[in-house]
């Protein structure tokens, strides 16, 4: 490891002052890491003892809502390898209509892993109902997609309004 840093990843793309987005949180969990490494007797706790989190904005970052930042974070983990600005490419396109699916997609497919990882102790039940899910007809498929679209952004309202 030639260069050690610690990057926090920004994906709500507002330019503001760290510390007043942050508060200690970055330090804390770098002094955690620290912790961890020196926990474990791993030699490369020296690199990481003097330096201090960088943050790096992101081009397809979002300003308007905060309710994609967990599907930002696990693409972030997927692609993120520690080399940031033009040469990062975490494949999600800036604000707007494509964004909008490729997010809807990735939600599907984050969803999906998590249901269907065999250590799921549900994952029985999941795939029973998947399958008489799949014999619904259109039209209340349809249906019951409309109802769950109100419910979801109820909630997500309600959880973030007392966030923002």
């Amino acid at each position: 490891m030639k260069h050690a840093t610690s990057h926090i990843l920004d994906d709500i793309g507002i330019h503001d002052d760290d510390e007043e987005r942050y508060g200690a949180f970055p330090k804390l969990l770098h002094n955690m890491f620290i912790t961890c490494l020196y926990h474990y007797g791993d030699k490369r706790t020296i690199n990481f003892e003097d330096i201090g989190p960088q943050r790096v904005m992101i081009r397809w970052g979002k300003t308007e809502t905060h309710k994609d930042h967990i599907i930002f974070m696990m693409r972030h983990m997927e692609t993120f390898h520690g080399v940031h600005g033009k040469k990062w490419d975490c494949g999600l396109h800036e604000q707007g209509y494509t964004q909008y699916w490729q997010l809807k997609m990735l939600r599907y497919k984050y969803v999906t892993k998590i249901l269907l990882t065999d250590i799921n102790e549900v994952k029985e039940w999941v795939v029973r109902n998947v399958i008489n899910f799949e014999k619904t007809p259109l039209e209340e498929v349809i249906e019951m997609h409309k109802e769950a679209e109100k419910i979801k952004e109820v909630r997500l309202n309600k959880f973030f309004s007392s966030d923002e």
